[in-house]
């Protein structure tokens, strides 16, 4: 089984997850609402759990200073 869409989606899934972090959004907040978003995308394959889901925090859930 050719399984190329979890690695091409992973790119897309971390970009917009550090997006997120440098907008401010807390760490658990930025997780939970991209997961939801690929939840909800157009492209079938990236709505699949396998996609998303593995990735967890660990740690401190507060948002990110960037200085």
């Amino acid at each position: 089984k050719n399984n190329s869409h979890k690695l091409v989606a992973t790119a897309p899934f971390m970009e917009n997850f550090f997006e997120r972090l440098k907008a401010g959004e807390a760490r658990a907040d930025a997780l939970a609402s991209i997961q939801k978003d690929f939840r909800n995308l157009p492209i079938s394959g990236w709505r699949h759990p396998g996609i998303w889901a593995a990735f967890q925090l660990s740690g401190d859930s507060r948002p990110i200073k960037f200085d």
